[in-house]
């Protein structure tokens, strides 16, 4: 099940981005993300860190997601 995007700043016929139905995940424990916004992420676990190189490698897509507990998160992650 893709998801479709729509961007508003090219032309109608371009306007559409297929969202893959598995993508790499980043769980973000001091910070939550919303749609447009710009913030640095500092990736400093390993596991973090190939999720991003994967993003990079194959669509440039992540998911971003807010972790809710940080302290368990960093010790098994």
């Amino acid at each position: 099940m893709s998801m479709e995007l729509v961007k508003v700043d090219q032309a109608p016929e371009q306007q559409q981005i297929t969202i893959p139905d598995v993508l790499p995940v980043l769980p973000l424990p001091d910070v939550v993300m919303f749609p447009y916004m710009i913030a640095p992420l500092f990736v400093n676990r390993e596991r973090s860190a190939k999720a991003v190189d994967q993003a990079l490698a194959e669509n440039r897509m992540i998911l971003l997601v807010a972790q809710k507990k940080s302290e368990r998160g960093r010790s098994e992650a």
